[in-house]
Formats: C-alpha cells, sequence, structure tokens
C-alpha cells in the first residue's frame, strides 16, 4: 500500500510541475504579445517621415496616435512642411526616408531625373485650392482676374491647378501675373498690395479666408473638379533596394490605419484636425471630400503625365522628354500588402 501511496505522490509531483511548465510558457507567450503589440524603442527600426499638414495624410496621424507603427516595430519620427516639395526635397536630400507630396512635385523631379518611386498613394481629392481675392479690385468673377498679380507657389500643385482654372474660364495666360510666394507670405503681400489675389489650400486658406472675412471672394467651385489630386508616399530609389521590409512594415501600418478610419471615423477626423491643424468646420467639409486609402491607380500616372507635358510646354523644366512613369512607381511593397490595390498595369 506505501508503495502505491508513493508512486501517487511522485505522478502528483510531476502533474504540479508540468502545471508549472505551462503557466511559465502561458506567461512567456502573453509577454512576447505585448511586446509585438507596443515594443520597446531598443528594437525598432527607425524611419523618418517628411509630412504635409493635410487631412490626405490622416493614415499616418491615426497610424502614429494609435501606435500603429510600432505594431509593426518601426519608430516613426515625424517632420511637418507647408508644401510638399519640400518634403520631397528633404526626402531627395536624405534628411527624410519617406515624404507625403502631390503628383505634380514627382512630375517635375522626374523630368530632371531623379531616382525617386511612389510606393503608394494615400489619398485623393479634388478642389483641393481655392482662390483668394480682394473685392476692391473689383473681383467678383474668375474673369476679373485678368491683370491681375497672383500669388501661387510656383512648382507646386497650386501652378498646375491655378493654370487649369484660368483656361477653363478662357483668362489669356498673358493677362495675369503669377508672383511666387509662399503659403505663409501670401496674407502679407495682399496686406500690401503686392498681389490681388493668391491661390492656397489647407490651414494657411482657411487662416486667409477667416482673416479676410467678407473683404474676399474665394472661388473654389465645381468646374475644379477636372482634376482630382493624388497624395503619394516617395522615397528614394536607394532607400526602397536597402529597406525593402520597412517599406512594407510602413503600409501594413497605414494600411490598418485606413481600416480604423473606416470604423471610427469621428474619432479620426478629430486625430487628423488636430495634425493637421485645420479649423474645425474646414477640416469637417474637406473631410468630406478626401477618399482615404492606400493604391496605386492608373489615375497618378494619367496626373503625372498630364503635368509633366503641361510643364515642358510651359518651358518650366530644362528636361522636354516625358519619362516612362511607371519607372517612377515601386509595385513590390503595395502588392505584398495590399495587391487588391495595385491597379496600374505594369
Amino acid at each position: 500500500m506505501s508503495l502505491v501511496i508513493l508512486m501517487i505522490e511522485k505522478h502528483a509531483r510531476k502533474v504540479k510541475a508540468l502545471i508549472v511548465i505551462i503557466l511559465l510558457l502561458a506567461a512567456l507567450g502573453g509577454y512576447l504579445l505585448l511586446q509585438r503589440v507596443a515594443p520597446s524603442g531598443a528594437g525598432l527600426h527607425q524611419v523618418r517621415v517628411a509630412d504635409v499638414r493635410f487631412l490626405g495624410s490622416a493614415p499616418i496621424y491615426a497610424a502614429l496616435e494609435k501606435n500603429l507603427f510600432r505594431q509593426e516595430g518601426i519608430e516613426v519620427s515625424h517632420a511637418f512642411f507647408w508644401v510638399g516639395k519640400e518634403a520631397l526635397k528633404a526626402v531627395i536630400e536624405g534628411k527624410a526616408d519617406i515624404g507625403t507630396v502631390a503628383d505634380y512635385p514627382i512630375a517635375m523631379e522626374a523630368l530632371k531625373g531623379r531616382k525617386i518611386s511612389v510606393i503608394a498613394t494615400i489619398a485623393r481629392q479634388s478642389r483641393t485650392h481655392s482662390i483668394v481675392a480682394l473685392k476692391q479690385y473689383n473681383i467678383s468673377s474668375p474673369k476679373d482676374l485678368a491683370d491681375k498679380n497672383i500669388g501661387v507657389s510656383l512648382g507646386t500643385n497650386g501652378h498646375f491647378i491655378l493654370d487649369s482654372f484660368l483656361l477653363y474660364h478662357k483668362v489669356p495666360e498673358g493677362r495675369v501675373r503669377l508672383v511666387d510666394l509662399t503659403a505663409d507670405g501670401m496674407a502679407e503681400a495682399l496686406k500690401k498690395g503686392q498681389i490681388q489675389a493668391a491661390i492656397l489650400w489647407g490651414p494657411p486658406l482657411a487662416r486667409l479666408i477667416r482673416q479676410l472675412g467678407d473683404k474676399a471672394v474665394v472661388f473654389d467651385g465645381d468646374e475644379q473638379q477636372i482634376y482630382t489630386q493624388t497624395w503619394n508616399l516617395v522615397a528614394t530609389d536607394e532607400y526602397i533596394r536597402k529597406n525593402p521590409e520597412d517599406v512594407k512594415r510602413v503600409l501594413r501600418a497605414l494600411s490598418t490605419a485606413c481600416a480604423f478610419i473606416k470604423e471610427h471615423g469621428e474619432e479620426s477626423l478629430a486625430i487628423a484636425t488636430k495634425y493637421s491643424e485645420m479649423e474645425p468646420g474646414a477640416a469637417r467639409e474637406t473631410w468630406q471630400r478626401v477618399k482615404l486609402a492606400l493604391s496605386l491607380n492608373p489615375l497618378l500616372i494619367e496626373n503625372l503625365e498630364n503635368e509633366a507635358r503641361w510643364a515642358v510646354k510651359k518651358e518650366l523644366t530644362s528636361g522636354g522628354q516625358i519619362p516612362n512613369f511607371l519607372d517612377y512607381i515601386s509595385f513590390n511593397g503595395l502588392e505584398s500588402v495590399a495587391p487588391g490595390e495595385v491597379t496600374i498595369i505594369h
């Protein structure tokens, strides 16, 4: 009988030891899971993003706010710029790894032969810009812009959109004088009478409209839907070649962010409003026009080709040959993360 008791006690000790091991393994698994969800900064891959304050960057803002980049094993350092060409310049100069930018600056750099590529479009929007003019100069319709000085940031989408707007309203290009200004400099130039109108977008536009009040007339009608802007993630070819997994990590985080935005619209709008520094009313109105989704869509190629032809015609670039813009798109990342969103034939 004592032998049986000893065998039972020995078996019980083994069972207890096995239970302890199972509990320890479960605890370790839980710890590792938590480390995946919110890893410490030590083991994270560093990615520098040059961004523009724009609601189209909402997936980036949601990913930052909800730690989605960290869940993919990357730590994003985030620097703001007011125009896309400056963010793109930071990428080209190696001061940032990935930048957000509209299609026009990409076309201009491609005409110069820059080795850059779009890794994804993250937003599309019509009516991105508005033209603000002072009533005191007898401006009440687009045709009244003839013989006026118009502030514009040359080399940006605003330049291309302004020219398309004037063409649509049959204002001869020789009848307006373009003054190259930063977004922040346009308000002062209007105040001093150096310009009579300006084309702006985002927070600077909202501030200027608020400052001028009933002294201004704003042109942002449906005719501007002749152009739909794409908002893109761009990196140098060298960075993409050396860091293919980090590119995929960024895209996975943004894909998750887009799903979050779809499910939590109001919270996402509040996050995007905070990061973009837009007036809440203007942000809500703009939010309804922005399509947020990862894609590589034929619209991107169409815009790049149209803008390149326009720039060559206007002699705005030394490059006279339209490049094959398929060479300026990196397909591998998005094809790995969301293959159904790649609809450009290549």
